[in-house]
């Protein structure tokens, strides 16, 4: 196991992400979903889409997809997250 992630290790140093996307989006547990994207103050709501061959994130709002470099990823939504907050039940 750890001679094979020194393989992939040596691979992403030689070649960077590209060749690694597709196995990438097979493991993805994320794409598809509905995630908040929190950055600072900022809350974005969209459609998980992957990642990009520089490692940042996409994300689908309103049938567009954006790219973002930064940020915390939650699946529960800003919705779930304030009642959550103000102590109210969650759906």
């Amino acid at each position: 196991m750890v001679s094979q992630l020194l393989e992939i290790m040596d691979q992403f140093g030689r070649d960077g992400l590209t060749p690694l996307l597709k196995e990438w989006h097979r493991y993805d547990i994320y794409y598809g979903r509905a995630v908040t994207l929190q950055m600072g103050t900022r809350q974005i709501e969209g459609i998980h889409r992957g990642i990009n061959d520089a490692g940042a994130l996409l994300l689908e709002e309103g049938g567009a997809i954006r790219v973002y470099h930064g940020g915390e990823v939650s699946l529960r939504s800003t919705k779930a997250v304030g009642r959550a907050v103000n102590g109210m039940k969650q759906d």
